[in-house]
């Protein structure tokens, strides 16, 4: 993927809340910055498919009807059958590692 450098001008005031905000993380501001933007482009995406009427998957959505009981309740988690040896391949298949730490490590700092 292509980087551009962008140059941004913000209040002072607005600058210290986000980097007290974001303090003890483990994320640089371009990282966060970065995936505020991804955000904001994937909701607008839905917004816009939502405006067409076309159907969409937003899993918050879905948490936030289901919690309360406006999405009806269909079963339990407990019905689910996984082969945790299937699933350990298909990790290993799809990321290269098996060890949960550090996949999470991984994929929270983009080291890939």
């Amino acid at each position: 993927m292509a980087i551009k450098e962008i140059m941004m001008h913000l209040p002072e005031e607005l600058l210290q809340s986000f980097d007290e905000v974001i303090e003890g993380e483990s994320f640089t501001r371009d990282e966060v910055l970065t995936r505020l933007i991804e955000d904001y482009i994937q909701r607008r995406n839905l917004e816009k498919a939502r405006r067409e009427g076309l159907k969409t998957f937003d899993v918050a959505e879905i948490t936030r009807a289901y919690l309360p009981g406006r999405l009806e309740r269909k079963g339990s988690i407990n019905d689910i059958d996984i082969n945790a040896e299937e699933v350990e391949k298909a990790i290993v298949k799809t990321f290269g590692i098996s060890d949960p730490v550090e996949l999470i490590e991984k994929l929270r700092s983009s080291r890939w």
